[in-house]
């Protein structure tokens, strides 16, 4: 019989050699996916950071996509600009802009290089030293690239080199508009004109329409600019107002600029003379002188006036240019514009009664005009005396605004109701308060008929077209000083006269060829471009002269859709700045 041995207690059975190598592998697996997951692990965690990263990138330097979406979305396109009957006067576009991330840049000094051949306009020291600045992740190169351009750059391929949308304002109409238009900085903020005084409204990407005509302005635009080319003048300006509304159609001032360019515009040429300047009117305001006599009954057109000798007074002469030395009728006073009969007119009347008369006509106010660009009226701030009553009567002694001396005689030669100018057609239909009578209105037509017909004012006038106004010739200002040759001369008229469509005021200031007279070189000046602007208002030249009487509403270039209010006269305001 044979015995078992025992195993002992340390004993372990031995493993099959299949039973082994089934071990063996399962390790290895083991390893082997332990090996994996780190790898996955790696992934994931270098993914995650690489998103992170460029999170935090596009969080600090966008690109130029992210960066032109996120714009747009945070600020409104800037709204358009158009005139009365939509024509594009301002609007905005969208153009590349160029910049640099100096940390992507492999080669500043070549770089520059490479891009000063095809943009000519970039500084290169000052970019390079930009460039290389430490730490610094946004540079400008050049902004508001042309497609032309941004093609050239973007065929250099070179690094670190990126666009980025960005809006532009763009003026179809060029510099025909450039002193009511204004102009707009780089980052889209109005600087002058309506750009800067309506900035808000166009902040926020509304379209603003103004009350003026392309077509007209043209007009005026090239009249104006045929008028100092032929006299040698200094500049020349002008105001064209509907008469019925209030509504200026037309305003320009020359020399002016290219609103794109309006930082670089000269001083003189970014002078807005139209509503920006100040002038004594000259003989002008002797119709409103004559208008608020035959309105007090106090004169009729063929009341005499005794115009043989100049006047002293105060230390003044006042003396005609060519005297007649005779009496003469309110109709020769205007006709032959005698400083001497006008005068006795404004002393008959008083200062107060004409210091009223000019506060209901606003000629004391500043004009409320959505510009930055408008000037006080100047006067004395004293009591006025006798001598104001004679001096002011012609235009001397007191300063306005063109757009205040249009808008004054609008009211005497449509129904005797004042309304104030508007640029914004938004503005339109404001109060509007009685002035003169239908009999005063009727009488006056017959005074600036006569003055285009046999006075001053011959050289406007046009076969088959009746059109009434008064000249006006005004010595400037040197340090408080009259200086005899420089003149600011000037015409304004109304057309046609029965039923005025427009009034229009020409100014032309120191013209060297000729006779610097309002007669000589303003009356012509309208001339021309009323026959410019007769095809645009549809009117004709008549066969004959029809009688001057009061005319009735015939909707001229805008029909009315809102009801007239009539209000008192309002209250005279004055301004704070004295004349002398």
């Amino acid at each position: 019989m044979i015995k078992q041995r025992r195993p002992s207690r340390n004993y372990k059975p031995r493993r099959s050699m299949r039973a082994r190598r089934q071990t063996q592998l399962t390790s290895s697996n083991n390893g082997m996916l332990r090996s994996r997951l780190v790898l996955v692990m790696a992934v994931l965690l270098f993914a995650v950071g690489a998103i992170g990263g460029r999170l935090a990138w596009v969080a600090t330097v966008p690109a130029p996509e992210h960066h032109s979406r996120s714009a747009s979305a945070a600020k409104p396109i800037r709204g358009d600009i158009t005139d009365r009957d939509g024509r594009l006067l301002a609007t905005t576009v969208t153009v590349p802009s160029l910049y640099a991330d100096p940390k992507y840049v492999l080669d500043a000094r070549q770089t520059v290089r490479k891009l000063k051949q095809v943009l000519p306009s970039v500084k290169s020291k000052e970019l390079l030293a930009r460039l290389q600045q430490p730490g610094r992740r946004f540079v400008w190169v050049d902004r508001q690239l042309t497609p032309a351009q941004a093609q050239a750059v973007n065929n250099l391929g070179l690094p670190g080199i990126y666009f980025r949308d960005e809006q532009v304002r763009l003026y179809p109409q060029g510099s025909l508009f450039s002193h009511l238009l204004g102009g707009a900085s780089v980052d889209g903020r109005g600087l002058a004109g309506i750009e800067a005084g309506m900035n808000q409204t166009l902040s926020k990407g509304e379209t603003i329409e103004l009350t003026v005509d392309s077509r007209l302005q043209q007009a005026l635009h090239s009249t104006l600019a045929e008028t100092i080319e032929s006299t040698n003048a200094n500049a020349a300006w002008g105001v064209v107002m509907d008469p019925w509304t209030g509504d200026i159609i037309a305003a320009a001032s020359l020399p002016d600029y290219n609103p794109h360019q309006l930082g670089s515009a000269a001083k003189d040429a970014r002078r807005n003379r139209f509503s920006h300047g100040s002038y004594e009117m000259g003989s002008t305001f002797k119709m409103l002188t004559a208008a608020l006599a035959m309105e007090q009954n106090a004169f009729e057109p063929d009341s005499v006036i005794d115009c043989t000798d100049p006047i002293k007074i105060a230390g003044f002469t006042i003396r005609d240019y060519k005297p007649k030395a005779r009496p003469l009728t309110l109709t020769e006073v205007l006709r032959y514009s005698s400083n001497i009969g006008v005068a006795q007119v404004g002393d008959a009347l008083g200062s107060q009664a004409l210091q009223d008369f000019f506060g209901q006509l606003h000629l004391l106010d500043t004009p409320n005009l959505p510009l930055p660009e408008v000037a006080q009226s100047q006067y004395p701030q004293t009591q006025w005396g006798r001598v104001h009553a004679m001096t002011m009567s012609f235009g001397h002694g007191i300063a306005i605004t063109p757009v205040q001396l249009a808008a004054a005689y609008s009211a005497l030669v449509t129904d005797g109701h004042y309304r104030q100018p508007v640029f914004d057609a938004a503005d339109r239909y404001r109060e509007e308060v009685p002035v003169i009578s239908a009999d005063t209105i009727e009488k006056l037509k017959g005074l600036m008929a006569n003055v285009v017909a046999e006075g001053s004012g011959r050289g406007a006038r046009i076969a088959g077209m009746p059109i009434g106004g008064k000249t006006g010739t005004a010595q400037k200002q040197v340090n408080g000083k009259y200086i005899k040759g420089k003149n600011v001369v000037s015409f304004i008229g109304a057309a046609p006269l029965d039923n005025p469509q427009l009034v229009a005021l020409i100014m032309v200031d120191e013209p060297k060829k000729g006779r610097a007279l309002g007669g000589a070189v303003a009356a012509p000046a309208f001339k021309k471009f009323m026959q410019r602007a007769m095809p645009v208002l549809a009117l004709a030249p008549q066969p004959e002269q029809p009688k001057t009487q009061l005319a009735k509403r015939k909707a001229p270039l805008a029909e009315r859709t809102k009801p007239t209010t009539v209000l008192a006269n309002a209250p005279i305001t004055t301004a704070t700045t004295a004349h002398r």
